[in-house]
């Protein structure tokens, strides 16, 4: 995050995270990982169109969410960890996708990828619309691996 963001950016990244944890009761261990994945915490990250044409934005690159907005720094950042975990008027979050997949993490995180048709249970790091291997990627940084180009 220190490569893109201000340490009060960081501070407000923390703070919407830790928010957003005890709201919703999404582990905020599981948040950050998302972050991680999506955006390298950049706040400044540019939004991604999927390949039907869905605009994803913010550090969750939630579906049709909030973008970074330096008039109001602190205030945009809780609205993109909010779009991730809550979800958007357009698109579930993390915490929709736990209870459609009944509190299975692996199975949650491959629907918030790709969507709710792209989820095969047998094999969740298969492309369904989403990267393929975004599931191990996630838990791969929930249990404190690190790699080159991180």
């Amino acid at each position: 995050m220190r490569l893109h963001d201000s340490k009060q950016e960081v501070a407000s990244i923390k703070k919407a995270i830790e928010k957003a944890a005890k709201e919703s009761g999404v582990d905020r261990r599981l948040i950050l990982a998302m972050i991680m994945q999506e955006s390298s915490g950049n706040v400044r990250v540019p939004n991604t169109t999927s390949v039907d044409g869905v605009i994803n934005t913010g550090l969750m690159q939630a579906h049709t969410g909030s973008s970074f907005d330096s008039d109001d720094s602190a205030g945009s950042i809780e609205r993109m960890v909010r779009d991730g975990v809550e979800g958007t008027n357009k698109g579930d979050g993390i915490l929709q996708c736990l209870v459609h997949r009944k509190g299975n993490t692996y199975e949650a995180l491959r629907e918030y990828n790709s969507g709710s048709l792209g989820v095969n249970r047998e094999q969740l790091n298969e492309d369904g619309g989403g990267p393929n291997k975004y599931v191990q990627l996630v838990a791969n940084r929930l249990m404190g691996h690190v790699w080159e180009g991180m």
